[in-house]
Order: C-alpha cells, then structure tokens, then sequence
C-alpha cells in the first residue's frame, strides 16, 4: 500500500462465484480509478494478503500505544458527511496545545466512525474540551455519540445531542418498567 493518502477503505466482497465476484470487484475498482473516485487500489491475492489487510483494521492496540493520555469515540456520522465532518474535528482537535495525534478509523458503510486522541495531559478541563470538539456537530447532522459502544457514564451528559427528550423519557420508562429495582447496571446511561 502507498503511504499518505488520508483516508483508506478496506471492501471486502464475498459471494458464491469467487472468480466472477473478483471480476466484479475489480471492473469496480477500474471504474472508480478512472472516474476519480478513488486514488489507488490493492487487491489481496492470497488469504496471507487478506489476513494483512484485516489486521490493519483490527490493531487499534497499535494506534493507542502511540498515544500519551489516550481518549476514544465511537460516534456516528451521515455517510456522505465522513469526511467534511471528520475533517473539521481534527483541524479543531490539532488547534488545541494539548493535543498531539488524531487517528480516525471505523465502519465507513454505516457511518460508524471511531477516533483515538492522543494528549499531553490527562485533566477533566481538557477532556471536556475535546469531548465538545467531537460530539458538538452530531446534533445538527443526526449523529450520535455512540454508533456501537454503548453510553456508559462518559457519554451520559452528551446524549441529549443525539436523543429528543422524548426517547429518553421512553428510555427511561423502559428502563423502570424491566428494571424497577434499578438492579441492572445502575447509574449508568439512566
């Protein structure tokens, strides 16, 4: 793979007819390199490149180990926002002296974006600051908070954004009415 590009997508396409499915995938490919879509294309010919690829994906543990002080998300963006959206955030994280490295990854197809920022300091002044960054624009967009990780505590006081207080007032129904002891992880999301 050719290092620098800023975003990268890994597809990959299973079927029933593996050689007509790779023909398909790469008369794709060709497509979207003409048109100019994409900038560059590298498909996996054997299960080794395969598993390579994956493993890109897979070893997020890499990416926080470059971190000092180490925050993540899992928020969820429109697709078609990804980038103008994901964009605007880092430019807004890097302004921040604290800050020192931004890596965005996720499940583009459903607009289930991840990051991980890396800081200089640990302080709740400066975790709120980046929290405002990231979660401030979900509102206006549709987004969320959270795309598959759940609310927890962190994200507690940010669910309004993407939550009418309507649905948190079902939520919270819901939650006594299966839970009217409130035995089940409680103080958490409600």
């Amino acid at each position: 793979l050719v290092q620098g590009h800023n975003y990268y997508v890994l597809i990959e396409s299973l079927g029933s007819k593996q050689e007509k499915d790779r023909e398909a995938l790469e008369e794709l490919l060709a497509d979207a390199l003409q048109s100019g879509m994409i900038e560059d294309a590298v498909l996996a010919h054997t299960e080794s490149d395969l598993q390579w690829f994956w493993q890109i994906r897979e070893d997020v543990h890499v990416l926080a180990s470059q971190c000092q002080n180490d925050q993540h998300f899992d928020i969820s963006l429109p697709t078609p926002d990804i980038g103008r959206v994901l964009e605007d955030i880092i430019i807004a994280l890097y302004a921040l002296p604290e800050v020192h490295l931004v890596t965005t990854f996720g499940h583009v197809a459903d607009g289930n974006i991840h990051l991980i920022v890396g800081k200089t300091i640990q302080s709740e002044e400066i975790i709120n600051r980046i929290n405002d960054i990231i979660y401030t624009p979900l509102k206006a967009l549709g987004g969320s908070v959270s795309a598959e990780h759940g609310i927890g505590l962190h994200k507690k006081k940010y669910l309004h954004l993407c939550r009418t207080p309507e649905e948190i007032g079902l939520m919270k129904l819901l939650k006594r009415s299966l839970d009217p002891k409130n035995i089940l992880n409680p103080g958490k999301v409600l």
